[in-house]
């Protein structure tokens, strides 16, 4: 039917430069150190005894996951998509009010 779908992106604004990452294109000029970076994480993560659980991916996050997911990242701004809308954290604190 001719119908595309775009693919996925996320974007990072580092140094006042920002940087745009498209699922499955290596273009970026750091791609093959991100992802030697992003392989040794994972490795060590699963070390660790990491497990993902990818099942309920953009389902409810209980308050304590996000203070978990947070913890050390209240100086930063953090924008995430769910399927509805997006939510910006700030301070630690959910544009959304914690609705979600």
């Amino acid at each position: 039917m001719g119908i595309k779908k775009e693919p996925g992106y996320s974007r990072i604004k580092l140094d006042n430069e920002v940087h745009r990452f498209v699922a499955g294109d290596s273009s970026h000029s750091h791609s093959v150190h991100l992802d030697k970076y992003l392989d040794k994480l994972a490795s060590r993560m699963k070390t660790q005894g990491y497990v993902p659980d990818t099942s309920c991916v953009l389902h409810h996050v209980s308050e304590d996951e996000k203070e978990s997911l947070l913890h050390g990242h209240k100086s930063r701004q953090i924008i995430l998509r769910d399927v509805r809308r997006f939510h910006h954290f700030r301070e630690g604190k959910c544009s959304c009010g914690d609705y979600w």
